[in-house]
């Protein structure tokens, strides 16, 4: 599946394009994952009217979704009550359910990057410098404080690595 290239113009005139995520997502979706990659406007009307835009839309889906570097066809069937880190890094074809939770542990700098075709289930926590493997899984309520190879699982909590 090819994602459409939505192209968006800054304060500069410079040009920039945003991947339109995939289709199945909704509208507000839509917008609020395009509203996370915009960069810091320096124009103080413009970045006012921007943050106002996009806490609406998070508020909307009680999230707090600030991640600016996420790949193609990110996929939230339930998009409600995520929080993401804006430092984490989300691959291609990544499915996030609802209640999921991608950030910092609190004692230690670091954020998850997670790699293509993964599927994060309803409810679980993924803390620290963690790495999610290609087209891994990790089950709903997981606690995940620790790698996860490609094509693995990890379910628990804390989560137990079952390797491919």
């Amino acid at each position: 599946m090819q994602s459409r290239i939505g192209v968006f113009v800054d304060e500069d005139g410079r040009t920039w394009g945003v991947p339109l995520e995939d289709r199945r997502n909704r509208a507000t979706v839509r917008l609020l994952l395009a509203l996370s990659r915009k960069r810091r406007l320096r124009v103080r009307p413009a970045y006012v009217a921007y943050e106002w835009l996009r806490n609406a839309v998070a508020r909307l889906h009680a999230s707090d979704f600030r991640c600016r570097d996420f790949g193609a066809d990110l996929y939230l069937p339930h998009p409600f009550a995520l929080v993401v880190h804006a430092r984490t890094v989300i691959g291609d074809r990544v499915t996030l359910f609802h209640g999921v939770t991608l950030g910092e542990t609190g004692t230690g700098p670091g954020v998850p990057t997670i790699g293509d075709d993964v599927v994060i289930g309803a409810g679980a926590v993924v803390l620290g410098p963690v790495t999610i493997g290609d087209g891994a899984v990790v089950g709903a309520n997981a606690v995940v404080t620790t790698d996860v190879p490609a094509c693995g699982l990890a379910v628990g909590n804390p989560a137990q690595i079952i390797p491919a």
